[in-house]
């Protein structure tokens, strides 16, 4: 049985204002696999590099992913900013940031690095800071000059800009509102068969504005219609779609 109500779009009113990002974890979050590997992964909440790379998180998540933002890796979410130190003497120098200024930032240990989770308005920063429970201070990005590095340079400048007081400024990439819609759509239609409705039902709830006779449903075009966002809904929970999500408003592993 499914655990949302699919029939009723206040239900969902939450995701008006997602970003593409958003949209990843609401298809991860539908993956039953996906917490039960990971709550076996760790007692202490960090997991393995194996398990890491396959699902995209540094972190076991400690509540439901519509409570607590995703601690995505930097190969899964190309905003993941790298932050690291360029001088020996941190307390010295007047070029190093101490983690001090990122006021109610949440860090996590992963080895000698921290994660940081540093969320000023409603669009969380997620850093990874070299050495960080050692040092404790910053100075620096890392940009790869990869195909990525557009999409990492706009989250940098956003970060820089908060940091200083400023606002963020733009953002890169906005999901468009008709891909919201679409996306919302296909959850909704993806929990109704969880739940175990027919296809007619779910057209008729979602699609139609005539009910559908079972005299005229065998060759509908709504239940093409149906299949065909049902077979997006798997390939984004099961077969690891979400992750193309992450990469938006460009193809993952594409170079353009």
């Amino acid at each position: 049985m499914s655990e949302y109500d699919w029939r009723n779009p206040a239900a969902y009113a939450y995701m008006n204002d997602y970003d593409a990002e958003g949209f990843g974890c609401e298809y991860l979050r539908r993956n039953e696999y996906f917490y039960k590997e990971y709550m076996t992964a760790s007692e202490d909440g960090e997991v393995n590099d194996a398990v890491a790379s396959k699902w995209g998180f540094d972190f076991a998540p400690q509540n439901d992913l519509r409570m607590e933002p995703a601690l995505w890796t930097p190969a899964a979410f190309p905003r993941v900013l790298q932050l690291v130190l360029t001088t020996r003497n941190p307390r010295r120098s007047s070029e190093a940031i101490p983690l001090s200024r990122l006021s109610g930032a949440d860090c996590r240990a992963t080895g000698d690095d921290l994660y940081v989770l540093w969320k000023p308005d409603k669009h969380p920063h997620r850093l990874i800071v070299a050495d960080g429970r050692r040092d404790g201070y910053f100075n620096a990005v890392l940009l790869p000059l990869d195909e990525s590095f557009e999409t990492r340079l706009h989250a940098a400048g956003r970060f820089w800009r908060q940091m200083s007081g400023r606002p963020p400024g733009p953002d890169y990439g906005a999901f468009p509102p008709r891909s919201r819609q679409l996306a919302i759509l296909t959850l909704r239609i993806f929990d109704a068969r969880k739940a175990g409705a027919s296809y007619r039902e779910i057209a008729n709830a979602l699609l139609s504005s005539t009910p559908i006779a079972p005299r005229d449903w065998r060759d509908h075009p709504l239940k093409h219609r149906i299949r065909e966002l049902l077979r997006k809904a798997d390939r984004m929970i099961y077969h690891g779609g979400y992750h193309d999500l992450l990469f938006y408003p460009h193809r993952r592993g594409k170079r353009r």
